[in-house]
């Protein structure tokens, strides 16, 4: 979960027994709100990684279940433009994590592309 504490990831990049062929998983992706990613803030977090970890032994993901949250944001037909947009319910939780992982091999951030309905 590096949502809630980012920083853990040096504890397990500077130990001893760090093994960098190992896969670990990064939940980038808050499970436990409804608001939407920081991108900026995933792709750095990615950065400082892949300076220890190959980019193949990374996987992208949740820091939680989605359990926590609604399903999906397009059903909600009531929520003002102004806030929606800044809403992730599950359904834009799974997109947002196809995203990142995207964003992080792509030499270009086109979120145009990668949010268009």
């Amino acid at each position: 979960d590096l949502v809630r504490c980012s920083l853990q990831i040096d504890d397990i990049l500077h130990t001893e027994n760090f093994n960098p062929k190992t896969h670990i998983s990064l939940g980038l992706v808050d499970g436990r709100n409804i608001w939407i990613n920081n991108f900026e803030d995933s792709l750095k977090i990615i950065d400082k990684i892949t300076t220890k970890i190959p980019a193949d032994k990374l996987w992208i993901a949740t820091s939680c279940s989605l359990l926590h949250v609604p399903y999906d944001l397009n059903s909600e037909k009531n929520i003002q433009p102004d806030i929606k947009q800044w809403l992730a319910f599950a359904q834009q939780k799974l997109e947002e994590v196809v995203a990142i992982k995207h964003l992080a091999s792509a030499d270009n951030n086109d979120f145009v592309y990668l949010f268009e309905e």
